[in-house]
């Protein structure tokens, strides 16, 4: 058969199936027709590129966004190179592209490329036209989720107003549908819930009349009016319509599609606040793992999803795996650089202090720091005692690198004996917090924050001041990678510096992972430090 025949054949089909919202199959149909295309026409050839930047396009809708995002770059570089600047077909890629960067909320690339595909319709358009209202649709998204919601609800209700005048377009078009589904967002995100439930109302009856009753649309109509519901505190009608949503995202996408990770975290939040945190944190849990596997590594949406699973966590008493939620929350927001005063890093901290009294002490890592009597001077490994890792003068250093030692895994027995007076004094800093304690001859014990100093009788001469820092900002953190490394403990600085012990001393760090569970393996991370650095066992 003639392959531009049958890459045509192939593009019929997937028409029908983007209608009717089968993604999956549509990106299987579209991947043969690019095969197909890249055997047997030129790179730069027209039906070529838009075969592609239909698969791009498919990928998109089934939730592959990096997949999408390599095809279309693609797509855009050849055209950039063979086409005028002002060429409608350019525009064409380059929407979808910046709708691409949006949808993984890249939005300063989403609106530059969205705003340079505008500029070139208004020129080569009339007024009137569909794609004119497209575009501005998107750019009304984008700005939207730049949180510049008067410039977002202008556009956003002058792509309404064009395509409800249009003759061309239904009362109950998808397209007018979802022109009230993204406007209705944005008012949604102001606070004006009255016009909104109002308007997705509209949204919901149209999509279900325009479309099949499976399709994705669908659910992403209704789910909007159960979060407008929950924000009123009609919180049993909002999960009616979340539940909706959930099942027909579940039998529509694909498993890992990241519209159901959405539909299952606002399900999960309509729960929490009905007070059903158990099923509310399975729902969270699966949708983190969903994010997981479909979204960039450091994607802000992982962050309002790990900090609600660690609230609904902590209220049913899981306080090690609601910690672990919150470390991975804080490592995106310093991935993504917010402000410190940002509601999200500010949602976080709190959580882990109100995390820090609730914990008990459980597994740990315990740490003999060796020591000999009378042995000091720089090539004495003693004399290093519990080695400085940070400048008093600077809280805020630069991090250190870290290399790996092999730990022993203990678990609790019965409480360490603690000599003299415990006298705990915490200073509070901008990155973690401060605990010091005096410990002379007869020994005792430092303990804060599930981490504690125990000095046996003996290992010191003379009064001496211990400390144990603790910090919580990711440029501490150890390089932790992959889906099953978790970082477990903060991490501790430990004082003092320079003093000889006598005997060895012991830290123990409680960690957030039951060591006693299967499948757990632990790795301690230290910072680099000089040949005469302590012993670690």
């Amino acid at each position: 058969m003639d392959p531009r025949k049958e890459i045509a054949e192939l593009v019929a089909q997937s028409t029908k199936l983007y209608k009717e919202g089968h993604y999956s199959e549509l990106v299987r149909i579209l991947q043969r027709a690019v095969e197909i295309a890249e055997s047997n026409l030129e790179e730069e050839d027209e039906d070529r590129l838009t075969v592609r930047h239909n698969l791009g396009h498919a990928f998109l809708h089934n939730g592959q966004y990096m997949e999408a995002e390599a095809v279309l770059e693609n797509v855009v570089m050849i055209k950039r190179r063979t086409l005028e600047k002002d060429d409608l077909s350019l525009a064409d890629a380059i929407s979808i592209l910046g709708y691409c960067y949006l949808r993984q909320s890249k939005l300063d690339e989403a609106r530059g490329m969205l705003e340079e595909c505008l500029e070139i319709r208004k020129k080569k358009l009339s007024a009137s036209d569909l794609l004119l209202a497209e575009t501005m649709h998107l750019l009304g998204d984008c700005l939207m989720e730049q949180h510049k919601y008067y410039e977002s609800e202008k556009m956003l209700r002058d792509a309404l107003r064009m395509r409800s005048a249009s003759a061309s377009l239904p009362s109950h078009h998808k397209d007018i549908a979802c022109s009230q589904y993204t406007l209705s967002r944005c008012l949604r995100e102001q606070g004006k819930l009255a016009e909104a439930i109002q308007l997705v109302t509209t949204c919901v009856e149209s999509s279900k009349q325009s479309l099949p009753p499976l399709h994705p649309y669908v659910a992403s109509a209704v789910d909007l009016l159960g979060q407008c519901l929950r924000d009123t505190g009609r919180l049993e009608e909002a999960e009616g319509h979340l539940r909706e949503a959930l099942d027909i995202q579940r039998k529509s996408l694909q498993v890992n599609h990241p519209h159901t990770a959405v539909s299952l975290h606002h399900l999960g939040d309509c729960l929490h606040r009905r007070g059903k945190d158990e099923e509310a944190q399975k729902l969270l849990g699966e949708a983190a793992k969903i994010q997981s596997f479909s979204l960039p590594q450091n994607h802000p949406d992982k962050i309002l999803t790990l900090t609600l699973w660690a609230e609904c966590l902590t209220n049913i008493h899981e306080y090690g795996a609601a910690e672990r939620c919150l470390f991975e929350a804080l490592r995106i927001i310093n991935a993504n650089d917010l402000p410190k005063n940002s509601s999200q890093r500010s949602k976080v901290m709190l959580l882990l202090r109100r995390l820090s009294p609730l914990q008990q002490p459980g597994s740990g890592v315990e740490v003999t720091l060796e020591g000999r009597a009378g042995q000091t001077g720089e090539k004495s490994q003693a004399s290093q005692g519990l080695k400085k890792l940070t400048n008093q003068q600077d809280p805020c250093p630069s991090p250190p690198s870290f290399s790996l030692e092999n730990v022993h895994i203990s678990e609790p027995s019965d409480p360490l004996w603690v000599g003299g007076t415990l006298e705990l004094r915490y200073i509070g800093s901008r990155d973690g917090s401060s605990f010091h304690q005096t410990i002379g001859s007869e020994g005792g014990q430092l303990t804060a924050g599930g981490v504690s100093i125990t000095v046996p009788p003996g290992a010191v001469s003379s009064p001496t001041q211990f400390s144990i820092e603790s910090f919580l900002h990711s440029k501490w953190m150890p390089p932790v990678s992959g889906a099953d490394m978790h970082v477990v403990s903060p991490v501790v600085f430990l004082h003092p510096h320079d003093v000889p012990f006598n005997k060895p001393v012991k830290v123990f760090l409680n960690t957030t992972a039951d060591a006693r569970s299967p499948g757990w393996t632990f790795t301690l991370f230290r910072s680099e430090m000089s040949r005469d650095a302590p012993s670690l066992h």
